[in-house]
């Protein structure tokens, strides 16, 4: 399971970036590996200037309806769970 980073974060080491602090420094101060960080850094200039491509597009929505699927499955088990602990208490 990777690790999901806010938002922020990745906002501000692009930004830091930007203003010249290089990728090994960012990744040895906020944690993440300097792929990581890489990835960041092109998403980010991708998004600024518009220029995503129909892969990346494509990537990022597969990645978004997996984790969807993922958040279902939890909360599917989580509903359950429930509805067992509730007949439990009115049977007693």
């Amino acid at each position: 399971m990777s690790i999901r980073y806010p938002q922020e974060l990745k906002q501000q080491v692009c930004a830091e970036h930007r203003q010249g602090r290089s990728i090994r420094e960012l990744a040895a101060d906020y944690g993440p590996s300097e792929m990581t960080i890489r990835h960041w850094v092109k998403e980010f200039a991708e998004h600024e200037t518009g220029s995503v491509s129909g892969d990346a597009e494509l990537r990022r929505l597969r990645r978004e309806v997996q984790e969807l699927k993922e958040d279902k499955a939890i909360l599917k088990k989580a509903a359950a769970w429930f509805a067992r602990e509730n007949i439990g208490r009115g049977r007693k």
